[in-house]
């Protein structure tokens, strides 16, 4: 029996910022093969021990990057996602939830 993860196609990414040595992604990396990790820090030598152990572990889903964040430049790692949303639902989204139809 596979599990979900193994048979679905890559969607998602989960940026770990701050992630030192990469104990938290890691650690689910294997179990979520269909998730991309990014591990961010600002430091270089825990982003070394990241990529030896995700090497050393066969993970192909994980990638680091160097960065100095800051709440002013978290915007860069946004995703924008898309979403198929009908007309009606886009009305149905922006009625006064008191109001109900008669």
């Amino acid at each position: 029996r596979q599990s979900p993860s193994s048979t679905a196609p890559t969607t998602l990414t989960v940026v770990d910022f701050g992630c030192g040595s990469g104990n938290l992604c890691l650690a689910l990396a294997p179990y979520f093969t269909n998730v991309q990790f990014v591990l961010v820090d600002k430091k270089p030598y825990p982003l070394s021990l990241v990529e030896k152990r995700a090497q050393a572990s066969g993970l192909s889903n994980v990638q680091t990057m160097q960065y100095n964040f800051s709440p002013s430049n978290l915007d860069d790692f946004c995703i924008p996602t898309q979403t198929n949303t009908s007309d009606e639902e886009k009305t149905d989204n922006n009625r006064d939830p008191s109001h109900q139809p008669t």
